[in-house]
C-alpha cells in the first residue's frame, strides 16, 4: 500500500497524531509525507528517508503572525500561482519517489491541498480532522472554503471527538469516523525509576506540569491565577511557543513560581511527566477546543498523574470519575487543589491509557482504509 499525507506540520518537528498513527501502519505500507514550509524551520524540499515514511517540504499555504502576509495568500491570482507550483513539485515528488501511480491512497490533515488532491489520481482520499480547522483564531480568510472543498472530496472523514463530528455532520453529508487520540503506552509507562530532570531536581513540591505546545489557545489568564493561588507551587511548562504574543505576555508577567522549561525530545518527557504531583490542560473555551481530545491527556494517563482539565469534550467528560474536570476557571483552582491532596488509582489511568494505545488507534485507522478498498 502507498499513502500520500498532506500535513500541515513538519515530520521532523512535534510528534503528533499524523506521525504516530503513520508509523504504526502495516509493514507492507510506505508513507509519503509531504510537510509545508515553516519560517525559522529546516525545510527539505528534496525527499528524504525514515524507514517506511519518505518526507519532503512543499512552499504552500500557511498562516503566519503578520497580517499583510496572510492577506497576500488570500489574492486570487497569487492562490492560482501558488497552488500551480505546489501541484508541480507534488507530483514531482510522487514521480521521483514511485508514489506517482494510481494505486495509492491520499490522506490529508491540511485543508489547503484540496484542489491539488481533487487533480490526483487515487483509490481513496481520507480526511483526518484532529482539530477544527476554522477554529483558530490565526486562520487564513479562505480557510472556509477550503474546508467545505476538503469534506467534499473526502471518501472518508475521520475526527478525534464526538463534537467535532457533529460540527462536521452540519457541513458535510458523509458519514464521519471517530478515531480518538492516543498514547505510546510503552513509551510513558515506564516505573519512575531516573532521577528527575535537572531542571526540575531543586524545584520544590508540589509541582504542577503542563506538557505541550503553547499558543493562543492557551489559557494564560488561568495560569496566574494558578501560579497566585498556589505561590508555593512550582509550576511547570513544557513545550515550545508557537505564538510571539503569548510569548511576549509570557515574558513580562511570569511569576516566580512558574517556569518554561522549552521544548524537550518526545522521549525525554515521561520523564518530567513522572516529577510531576499534578498535570493540567489550561486551554481556553472556545470553538477550537470545542471537542479537544488531546494526546498529552493520555501521557498524562499512562503516568499514573492525577490530572486537571476542562469539560472540552464528551470524552473528556466520560473520564470524570477518573479525572478532575473542572466547567470554570475558579472550579480548575479548587480541582487542581482537590488533585494535590487526592489518593487515585493509578492502574486504573494507565489501564485506560494502554486501551487508547497509539498502535490501536493506528490499526483502527488502516482498517477503515482497507475496508473502505475492499
Amino acid at each position: 500500500m502507498k499513502i500520500v499525507w498532506f500535513s500541515e506540520i513538519k515530520w521532523t518537528y512535534l510528534t503528533t497524531r499524523k506521525q504516530q498513527i503513520i508509523r504504526q501502519f502495516p509493514d507492507d505500507w510506505e508513507v509519503l509525507f509531504i510537510e509545508s514550509f515553516a519560517v525559522g524551520k529546516k525545510n527539505g524540499f528534496l525527499p528524504k528517508r525514515d524507514g517506511r515514511v519518505t518526507y519532503a517540504t512543499v512552499p504552500f499555504f500557511k498562516a503566519t503572525p503578520y497580517a499583510l502576509v496572510n492577506r497576500f495568500q488570500g489574492f486570487v491570482i497569487i492562490r492560482f500561482l501558488m497552488t500551480l507550483a505546489a501541484m508541480l513539485w507534488v507530483n514531482f515528488l510522487c514521480r521521483v519517489t514511485g508514489f506517482n501511480g494510481v494505486d495509492r491512497v491520499i490522506c490529508t490533515s491540511n485543508i489547503f491541498y484540496a484542489y491539488i488532491i481533487q487533480r490526483m489520481k487515487k483509490r481513496l482520499t481520507v480526511y483526518d480532522c484532529n482539530d477544527y480547522p476554522l477554529g483558530f483564531s490565526d486562520t487564513l480568510s479562505m480557510a472556509p472554503a477550503y474546508y467545505k472543498k476538503t469534506l467534499a472530496i473526502a471518501d472518508i472523514v475521520v475526527t478525534v471527538s464526538k463534537r467535532i463530528a457533529d460540527i462536521i455532520a452540519k457541513d458535510s453529508a458523509k458519514q464521519v469516523f471517530l478515531i480518538g487520540n492516543g498514547v505510546d503506552y510503552e513509551l510513558f509507562d515506564q516505573t519512575k525509576t531516573e532521577n528527575p530532570p535537572q531542571e526540575m531536581a531543586a524545584m520544590s513540591h508540589p509541582i504542577i506540569l503542563y506538557s505541550g505546545a503553547i499558543s493562543n489557545w492557551f489559557d494564560i489568564d488561568l495560569l496566574l491565577l494558578l501560579s497566585s493561588v498556589l505561590p508555593n507551587a512550582s509550576l511547570v511548562l513544557v513545550g515550545p511557543i508557537l505564538s510571539q504574543s503569548v510569548r511576549t505576555k509570557l515574558n513580562d508577567k511570569l511569576p516566580a513560581n512558574v517556569h518554561w522549561l522549552g521544548e524537550k525530545k518526545y522521549t525525554e518527557l515521561p520523564r518530567y511527566v513522572h516529577s510531576a504531583d499534578v498535570c493540567i490542560i489550561p486551554f481556553l473555551k472556545n470553538d477550537l477546543t470545542s471537542g479537544l481530545n488531546p494526546n498529552k491527556l493520555y501521557e498524562y494517563l499512562a503516568c499514573g498523574k492525577p490530572i486537571v482539565v476542562m469539560d472540552y469534550s464528551d470524552e473528556i467528560i466520560s473520564l470524570s470519575s477518573h479525572i478532575f474536570v473542572a466547567t470554570t476557571r475558579d472550579e480548575f483552582i479548587a480541582k487542581t487543589t482537590e488533585a494535590l491532596n487526592s489518593n487515585i488509582n493509578t492502574d486504573s489511568l494507565r489501564t485506560i491509557a494502554r486501551e487508547n494505545s497509539w498502535k490501536k488507534k493506528s490499526e483502527a485507522f488502516a482498517k477503515l482504509i482497507q475496508d473502505r478498498l475492499a
